[in-house]
C-alpha cells in the first residue's frame, strides 16, 4: 500500500477545508456501526484528472481501470529540488507504463515545509514523459509542480493522470 491513511486531522493542502471523521452508528445502539468522512477530493494520496487544471471535462471516473494499474518505472531522485530529464534514464520508459518518482518527500508529510517547499519535476521531463507514452506519474509529495503549475497542464492535457501523495516509493 502506497497511500497514506484518511483520518480526522490529517493533513491537507493550505488553504483546503480540514478532514472530518465521525462515527454516527453503534453496534449497541444501531445494530451496526457506521462512519461518516467528510474531506476534499485532494486529500491524502489521490489521483488528478484532466478536469482538475485543464477545460477538459475528464474526471477520473472517464479513465478505465487499467488506466491506474501496470507495471511501473520507478526513478530515485531523493535530493534533488527539480527533477529534470537528465536526471532519469528515460530509456527506461515505455508506452503504457507509470512512471514514479521518488523525491524522499514523504518523510516530510505532517509538516509546514511538506507543503511549502516540496521538489518539482521540470516541464522538459513532463514533456519527456507524455512523448514516451505514459499513462500515469506518481510522486511521493504534494504536487508534481508549482504555481503556475505548468506540469500538471502538460501531463492532464495530454490524458496522463497524475497521482499525489505516495508514501513507502523507498520499499
Amino acid at each position: 500500500d502506497l497511500s497514506q491513511p484518511i483520518h480526522g486531522g490529517m493533513p491537507v493542502y493550505p488553504g483546503d477545508e480540514p478532514v472530518e471523521s465521525s462515527q454516527d452508528k453503534f453496534l449497541s445502539r444501531d445494530h451496526y456501526n457506521h462512519f461518516v468522512s467528510r474531506h476534499g477530493q485532494h486529500v491524502g494520496t489521490h489521483v488528478d484528472g484532466p478536469m482538475h487544471m485543464t477545460d477538459s471535462p475528464a474526471t477520473i471516473d472517464a479513465f478505465p481501470p487499467e488506466q491506474f494499474c501496470g507495471d511501473a518505472v520507478l526513478f530515485d531522485v531523493r535530493g534533488l529540488g527539480e527533477v529534470a530529464v537528465a536526471d532519469i534514464d528515460a530509456t527506461r520508459l515505455f508506452p503504457g507504463c507509470v512512471a514514479l518518482f521518488l523525491t524522499g518527500w514523504a518523510l516530510q508529510y505532517g509538516t509546514q515545509a511538506y507543503y511549502a517547499s516540496h521538489p518539482a519535476l521540470s516541464p522538459e521531463l513532463a514533456a519527456c514523459l507524455v512523448a514516451a507514452g505514459v499513462k500515469l506519474v506518481g510522486v511521493d509529495m504534494p504536487s508534481p509542480d508549482h504555481v503556475p503549475f505548468p506540469v500538471h497542464r502538460r501531463l492532464l492535457s495530454a490524458g496522463v493522470c497524475i497521482v499525489e501523495n505516495l508514501r513507502g516509493l523507498d520499499r
